[in-house]
């Protein structure tokens, strides 16, 4: 996984010159056939590298691209990657937004999509995981509008309906303390039920992708996930939404106040 590119990267990468300064964009696609097309055009560029620099260069960054980006394309959920070399240093941001494919060799690293997208208002989704129940949230540089989502609301128990199963019925679920993060989701089980808090917790998560997705129209912008570690990790291979940053807010979001929410969730885009 590769850090979200920041305006403190951007501040950086413009104050660098010199020559042959490599900068190297590439759009991603979600999904299993996305991932395909992600590998192609993985392929390509590394293909018309030593058209654009030095053979050197084309070697270290063609060296480079094998081992680190292929091998992470598909845990990544960023919507392209931005890289920049200059001969020293080898960077690679994640982007939140769909850059336009392109390999270029200057005497300045080539900014301006990344420039382009700081300067714009940006909007964004947050969406809250916590057992007592869930909120999505659309936001811009003033504020965070809770959206009214009646599926997206049920705690964890009643949504999966669990005093009504069987199965499961010597389930307790409850919640557990974690150093520095607030509480999350434990469940305990006997038996033969060892599975149960991944199986729970995933069908938890499915249901709740499923409710955001169906309200969510512009899937352009960039989602903020805040929960405890572990539930954004599940909830991140589980979800069909394309941008869901890397980043987000490790904590229990029933402590957090709306202001602070905003501004932690603001910074992580801009």
């Amino acid at each position: 996984m590769f850090a979200q590119i920041t305006k403190r990267d951007l501040t950086q990468l413009t104050k660098i010159t010199g020559k042959n300064l490599i900068s190297i964009y590439i759009p991603l696609e979600p999904g299993i056939t996305g991932l395909r097309n992600n590998i192609s055009q993985l392929h390509s560029i590394k293909s018309h590298l030593k058209g654009y620099m030095p053979q050197e260069y084309a070697d270290f960054i063609h060296e480079a691209l094998d081992d680190k980006l292929e091998k992470s394309l598909n845990a990544t959920n960023a919507s392209g990657l931005a890289i920049f070399y200059d001969g020293i240093k080898l960077k690679v941001f994640s982007l939140a937004f769909k850059p336009e494919k392109l390999l270029q060799n200057n005497s300045k690293f080539n900014l301006e999509q990344i420039t382009n997208y700081f300067s714009e208002d940006r909007e964004f989704y947050v969406l809250s995981l916590s057992k007592n129940g869930n909120q999505l949230y659309k936001g811009n540089h003033k504020e965070l509008e809770l959206l009214k989502i009646k599926d997206l609301e049920s705690d964890i128990k009643h949504a999966l309906h669990i005093d009504e199963m069987p199965a499961v019925k010597s389930l307790q679920v409850h919640p557990v303390n974690s150093i520095n993060r607030g509480k999350g989701f434990n469940f305990h089980g006997h038996g033969g039920e060892k599975d149960i808090k991944k199986i729970m917790l995933e069908e938890y998560i499915r249901k709740i992708d499923k409710a955001i997705l169906g309200y969510i129209k512009d899937k352009g912008l960039p989602l903020i996930v805040v929960a405890v570690d572990y539930a954004q990790n599940a909830f991140r291979r589980l979800t069909k939404h394309p941008n869901v940053l890397s980043v987000g807010i490790s904590t229990n979001p029933d402590n957090v106040p709306l202001l602070e929410l905003h501004k932690k969730t603001f910074a992580l885009i801009s």
